[in-house]
């Protein structure tokens, strides 16, 4: 969790390697996990202008069976969201209430390292990354989730759908790219058979999406560069419903800032085609490394992340908007364990955006337990040694406290 600069580079880095050593058992600090797990504050979603109202329509269709209907979710997030672990228990919690809607937008690269996407079985070779929170893009056209990728002839991915369960179906596949003038074709294959060609050359520069049909079941689609260079965001599986999909739109380092450098008229061809029901915006933990806690910082933050909710909004006017505030964090300083005391701010500054913006709040620093509670998730073997990221266990948590949310909001019954 760092600055954007050649020197936070190098300590994402370090992040990413912290992570590695978690994985392999390593539990670097003095905490250890040993303490009952700590009490929830019962918190509601704010949404006194009901702007989960198109939420909650959606999902009431999906209830009573509608033929067709499929409620369409999607979180930006960082780190915390970038590796699938909330996104996929609350994927897996809607589906399994509502129905398997399919993997939903999965991207056609890695755009962050940690990145993970657990409801399909994906490869992809020959791409260069470009996404939001590293810039590099001069035209800002990064796609919905933040992240184009550029190969020329040669490059590939594939998008499957997994063994069994969840996950396990797909009828119709939806392609994502850019068209552009002098632009290369992509060769589609279906089931290890040749299927079409995309010709991603166009006379203007614009968002452009190909959709295959398939028989609702098992399927594998693969997509290679035969000539050219193609920019390429990534595919949407999706299912005829009743049911639900959950994007996960994570990318590690990112941040508000980041999320609203996207090109406005861009962002918007890219949600109107994706006709998201609900947005949910999870950030902060970078944020609470670079800004200090003081009135002069807090207000400077609520600026930039009000102009991010605005562009989203902008892109994405009919899709419920919910903003969920930074989870607790703490660092060990010479040997002790201090809360960063810029995070209540941070919180504060989110939901007055909101509302100022048009989204509702959930505030989930309050829920686990407010400042310092960070400590009492670590000790019941719920948080990361980093004391930024919860682990499988904390993650779970989180995802069922903000379905439980969403769910009392919409007044849907479990």
């Amino acid at each position: 969790m760092v600055m954007m600069t050649r020197r936070g580079r190098a300590r994402t880095i370090g992040c990413f390697a912290l992570a590695l050593l978690v994985g392999a058992g390593a539990t670097p600090g003095p905490v250890r996990a040993e303490s009952a797990a700590p009490p929830l504050t019962p918190t509601k979603i704010t949404d006194p202008t009901r702007q989960l109202a198109r939420f909650s329509e959606a999902l009431a269709r999906v209830k009573a069976g509608k033929a067709g209907a499929v409620v369409r979710i999607a979180q930006y997030g960082d780190s915390i969201t970038s590796n699938d672990a909330i996104t996929r228990r609350a994927r897996e919690r809607l589906q399994t209430l509502f129905g398997d809607g399919g993997a939903g937008f999965v991207p056609a690269g890695l755009p962050s390292p940690s990145y993970r996407h657990h409801t399909v079985l994906r490869t992809g070779t020959g791409w260069k990354t470009r996404a939001i929170q590293f810039g590099g893009l001069a035209d800002k056209r990064y796609g919905v989730g933040g992240a184009s990728f550029e190969g020329s002839s040669g490059a590939q991915a594939s998008f499957t759908t997994t063994k069994a369960g969840l996950g396990s179906k797909v009828s119709r596949y939806d392609v994502y790219y850019l068209a552009q003038p002098g632009a290369g074709k992509l060769e589609v294959t279906l089931d290890g058979k040749p299927h079409s060609v995309i010709d991603t050359a166009a006379p203007e520069i614009k968002s452009a999406f190909t959709a295959l049909e398939v028989p609702d079941g098992a399927h594998k689609l693969q997509l290679r560069v035969t000539g050219g260079k193609v920019r390429l965001y990534g595919v949407v599986m999706e299912r005829p419903g009743p049911g639900v999909t959950y994007d996960n739109f994570g990318l590690a380092s990112n941040s508000a800032k980041a999320l609203g450098s996207i090109r406005p008229d861009h962002l918007r061809e890219q949600h109107d085609h994706r006709g998201l029901d609900l947005i949910i915006i999870y950030l902060g933990a970078n944020e609470a490394d670079w800004y200090p806690p003081g009135d002069k910082s807090i207000a400077a933050y609520q600026e930039v992340y009000g102009n991010t909710l605005a562009a989203l909004r902008a892109a994405a006017p009919r899709a419920s908007c919910l903003v969920m505030s930074p989870t607790d964090a703490a660092n060990f300083t010479e040997g002790k364990l201090i809360s960063k005391a810029v995070i209540p701010g941070l919180v504060e500054a989110q939901r007055k955006a909101a509302a100022a913006k048009g989204c509702a709040f959930w505030d989930a620093f309050t829920w686990m337990g407010g400042k310092g509670s960070v400590r009492k998730w670590r000790l019941a073997g719920e948080w990361e040694p980093d004391l930024t990221h919860p682990n499988g266990a904390g993650a779970a948590k989180v995802a069922d406290g903000l379905v439980d949310a969403l769910l009392e909001a919409a007044g849907v019954s479990k």
